[in-house]
């Protein structure tokens, strides 16, 4: 995995997150406001597909996002979010695209708020 930065832009502003550690299947990649106190990091995994007869295996990712902050309290307590991804290893690049493209909107629609904020269903 040669990831060493991956910039997102989040209401005009770029987060550009760099590369820190790397292992053979994961990197994980600092946010610009990350400090020893306050680590904001995102970890990428991967898990290749193991062949087993004609089937082709599964091909796995995951993503997890940890954004520390300071409480009123003075204690500093991480969000994280993770989300993780299986498919058949010669699942269709654009109907897997399209799913991820979908999970994306669905985060981000203001239909789920109630869910984020109070686990309202």
């Amino acid at each position: 995995m040669a990831l060493s930065t991956i910039t997102v832009t989040v209401d005009a502003v770029n987060y550009a997150f760099t590369a820190d550690s790397l292992q053979q299947d994961a990197v994980r990649l600092l946010a610009p406001s990350s400090t020893l106190v306050e680590p904001r990091a995102l970890t990428l995994r991967r898990v290749y597909p193991k062949k087993s007869g004609s089937y082709p295996g599964n091909a796995r990712n995951s993503m997890k996002l940890s954004w520390a902050d300071t409480y009123a309290d003075e204690s500093v307590t991480p969000i994280i979010m993770e989300v993780t991804a299986s498919r058949r290893a010669d699942t269709d690049a654009a109907e897997f695209l399209l799913c991820r493209k979908l999970l994306a909107a669905i985060i981000a629609d203001s239909e789920t708020d109630g869910f984020w904020a109070s686990l309202s269903l």
